[in-house]
């Protein structure tokens, strides 16, 4: 149980990740947020974003006409990248760019100072008020945001390949090991062409 031990060495002790966000659970967050974080969380969950990416996005790089976004990516080489948007996240991003006057340069989400982007504690802050609000009694934090793609994603029946390329992972072990982890409900639609009836053989 990867709850309940320590690393050796280690100042934390492990906690195991939470069951991925549902569908509904993730418009129950976006019903309790006013339109900036509403976005927020349609893009991070929608794209399968990290947090530090969603924060850094800039309108230059969305492209609404083609739905397509440019990931200013900083973990891996193939983090920076672009992506195709998701009819959620493109549906959502747009009306916030609408909204905030349809803006051709600058931060996405700029925070309130000034129009700096958010840190990412400011950003957590954010979440679990909004998730407080929707009535989401779990640990709801920005990496779940992302960690909910893939699982949202395999509901969907998107193909994992196209998944992984979403999320830039060079090949789809930490998807199948880490991020889909459907719950056994989320399953009980997938089984259904299990069924056909044999008829029973007749004694000699």
């Amino acid at each position: 149980d990867l709850a309940m031990f320590h690393i050796e060495g280690a100042s934390k002790p492990v906690v195991a990740k939470p069951d991925p966000l549902t569908l509904v659970e993730l418009a129950l967050l976006m019903d309790a947020s006013d339109p900036k974080w509403r976005a927020m969380w349609a893009t991070g969950a929608g794209e399968g974003l990290r947090p530090s990416e969603l924060i850094r996005i800039h309108w230059p790089d969305v492209r609404f006409d083609e739905r397509l976004i440019d990931i200013r990516g900083e973990k891996t080489d193939e983090a920076e990248a672009t992506i195709p948007l998701t009819p959620l996240a493109h549906r959502e991003l747009r009306l916030w760019w609408v909204a905030c006057g349809q803006p051709s340069e600058g931060l996405a989400f700029p925070s309130r100072h000034k129009g700096r982007a958010y840190t990412e504690s400011g950003y957590r802050e954010a979440l679990k008020s909004a998730a407080e609000r929707a009535g989401l009694e779990r640990r709801i934090y920005p990496y779940l945001l992302r960690d909910s793609f893939a699982t949202i994603a395999w509901s969907l029946q998107i193909d994992i390949d196209v998944a992984r390329r979403v999320m830039r992972h060079t090949n789809d072990k930490m998807l199948r090991e880490v991020y889909c982890r459907p719950r056994p409900a989320d399953l009980v639609e997938a089984v259904q062409a299990f069924d056909f009836t044999l008829a029973a053989p007749r004694p000699a």
